[in-house]
């Protein structure tokens, strides 16, 4: 038997309210996208070996799955695409979710996406990425509920889709990844947040979760390109090493062969 995970990349637009003062910390705005994808390919083994980019990080993943499980069983894992990391595609979330779903499916474990999420530790902030690889489109999730000490009451569960809505198939858009150093991860970008929240904004979310949200949604309903353009309309100034041109993803796609 193998199992075969596709999964999309997804675009961030940014966290709503940084530091919990609308009583939902966080809240964000994304979408999926067809390309760049991870594709992931599992099949049982005797032992556990990867083979592809980022065999190191794959494996430590898929050892984190069999050990809260308690599986015995091991497994071979052909990582045949990757997205770029730490470049703001999502590749982190992507990766981990496929390699779960895929060990999930390979020994019949019934998990849904959102278990999985938390088993791997992803979408402690942001849904955005679980939802793209559950059911893209366009999203715009809750943020987590503040609790008395200003912190985010269930860190480990990712947040609540309150907007999902299908993207115009015939949008495209084109991304540039600025030639600078890669994003912060891991622990670093975990005290970056940290920081972040300790500071109070004034409750700017307020202010940015109506362009951020409504005016978007009503143009892809009508599926005018103007005024969603018109909301998305940040220009930055940065030397560029590459541009892609890509469409939406609906819904990725995650099948099994046996």
């Amino acid at each position: 038997m193998r199992v075969v995970v596709r999964a999309p990349a997804r675009l961030h637009f940014g966290f709503i309210d940084l530091d919990g003062s609308m009583g939902r910390m966080f809240g964000s705005i994304g979408l999926a996208i067809d390309e760049p994808k991870v594709i992931v390919e599992a099949t049982p083994a005797h032992r556990l070996s990867v083979t592809g980019d980022e065999g190191g990080r794959a494996a430590a993943l898929a050892r984190r799955f069999l050990s809260h499980y308690r599986l015995r069983e091991s497994v071979h894992i052909a990582l045949q695409q990757m997205i770029p990391t730490h470049v703001g595609l999502g590749s982190g979330t992507q990766l981990a979710l496929s390699i779960a779903t895929a060990l999930a499916r390979l020994f019949s474990i019934e998990a849904g996406v959102r278990e999985l999420a938390s088993v791997m530790g992803r979408g402690k902030r942001s849904g955005i990425g679980v939802a793209a690889f559950d059911q893209g489109g366009f999203i715009l999730d809750g943020g987590q509920r503040v609790g008395t000490t200003g912190r985010s009451r269930n860190p480990d569960s990712p947040p609540h889709i309150i907007i999902r809505h299908p993207f115009p198939k015939d949008w495209t858009f084109v991304v540039a990844i600025p030639n600078v150093g890669r994003g912060l991860a891991g622990d670093a970008e975990g005290r970056a947040f940290r920081r972040l929240s300790t500071r109070r904004t004034g409750g700017t979310g307020a202010a940015l979760v109506r362009p951020g949200s409504w005016g978007p949604r009503f143009a892809m309903v009508q599926a005018p390109w103007r005024p969603f353009s018109a909301r998305r309309r940040e220009p930055r100034s940065a030397t560029t090493r590459g541009r892609t041109r890509f469409s939406p993803c609906l819904k990725p796609s995650r099948s099994g062969h046996r």
